[in-house]
């Protein structure tokens, strides 16, 4: 099985019936500046129903993630975006709350 590590998703496409998420690293920025994002050149290609057959699991995800107390939920109304991770980094994920 092969194993591609992604901090993130950059672009997304709908063509043709198909999801297509460009696959984005971070790297260190220069000097205190803002991570950079780097595309890795690959694309999850994805139908619709796979798309939210995905999007059910990684709900999943993040709602095991606050009861465990990894992440914490944002109050409602805040908006979507970045949730705290328990050790106080930033995390991106969908609003968990």
């Amino acid at each position: 099985m092969q194993k591609t590590f992604i901090d993130g998703i950059g672009a997304t496409q709908v063509v043709s019936g198909t999801i297509r998420l460009d696959l984005v690293t971070l790297s260190a920025g220069e000097g205190g500046a803002a991570p950079a994002v780097q595309p890795t050149g690959e694309q999850l290609v994805l139908s619709l129903e796979g798309f939210v057959r995905m999007h059910g699991q990684m709900t999943q995800v993040v709602e095991q993630l606050v009861e465990r107390g990894i992440l914490q939920r944002r109050p409602a109304g805040s908006g979507p975006g970045v949730d705290k991770a328990r050790d106080g980094r930033a995390s991106r994920s969908e609003k968990a709350g």
